[in-house]
């Protein structure tokens, strides 16, 4: 409901009431709503507790308490102060449009604090009040549609957050495979040292077995060489071996030996020629 209309439908009640013979109490409070209207158009403050004196009239009580939520709504913490008013407001007054127009600012204050749901209901209220009024059929439109675009950003909120879940999942998933990997890896490496150890320690063994085998083997033959050999005689040393174009030992004493021989059978013929006076002349064959 427009200002011009709230202080019409006050300036009206006025009207009506100067018509009436009003006690001390009933003239201060109506005398408090005209002094509130003053105050509101002017934009000075102090309106919204003029008219909660003027909610003591009798017959305008629900147009000061409209008037009052009107005022308290261009406060920035008056919200929930106006809805009471106009609350008040509905309950007193018997006027269609005025309760009308108290759901209708109910709504809209609902609407400031970006309460959705509480707006639409309170539009729905001043359409079943007033059907024909047009202001609470438009902001009711505009609220649904708010309505609408909040679900839609709420529905890609949430599939926002799904797809950030399931990328999550797939990056942790990855993560798991890729550590089972590493795991798999550190494992194959593992065996593959432990079968190149085992492979060494069988050669290991396989040598130690063949050199203590060779060496049973060895002490066998000596062992059965030396059974063999008790009681023969012992093999006489070969006889060194002569070299072609060297004499040997036993060529040597032979050539002495036939030396030393003819040597004699001269002196013995030399003493025989000399025996008989005869110089005979000596020759060697050699």
């Amino acid at each position: 409901m427009s200002k011009t209309h709230s202080f019409l439908m006050l300036l009206g009640a006025c009207l009506l009431g100067l018509s009436s013979v009003y006690g001390q109490n009933e003239f201060e409070a109506k005398q408090a709503i005209i002094d509130g209207v003053a105050a509101y158009r002017s934009g000075e403050s102090g309106a919204d507790s003029l008219f909660a004196q003027g909610e003591s009239h009798p017959e305008l009580g629900s147009l000061a308490a409209y008037n009052r939520g009107r005022s308290l709504m261009d406060q920035e913490e008056g919200l929930t102060d106006a809805r009471k008013a106009f609350q008040r407001a509905i309950q007193d007054s018997g006027d269609s449009m005025m309760q009308a127009d108290a759901w209708h600012n109910t709504g809209n204050s609902l609407l400031m604090e970006q309460d959705i749901d509480g707006a639409i209901e309170s539009y729905k209220s001043a359409l079943r009040a007033h059907p024909g009024h047009d202001a609470a059929r438009y902001n009711l439109a505009y609220a649904m549609r708010m309505k609408d675009q909040e679900q839609e950003q709420e529905q890609d909120q949430e599939q926002d957050q799904e797809q950030e879940q399931e990328q999550e999942q797939d990056q942790e998933q990855e993560q798991d495979q890729e550590q089972e990997q590493e795991q798999e890896q550190e494992q194959e490496q593992d065996q593959e040292q432990e079968q190149e150890q085992e492979q060494e320690q069988e050669q290991d063994q396989d040598q130690e077995q063949d050199q203590e085998q060779n060496q049973d083997q060895e002490q066998e033959q000596e062992s059965k060489d030396g059974e063999d050999g008790e009681g023969q005689p012992e093999e006489q040393p070969a006889p060194p071996q002569q070299v072609e174009g060297q004499i040997s030992p036993e060529d040597m004493e032979r050539i002495l030996e036939s030396l030393e021989r003819e040597e004699g059978d001269i002196q013995a013929k030399l003493r025989r020629e000399k025996g008989k006076g005869q110089k005979s002349k000596i020759e060697k064959d050699w």
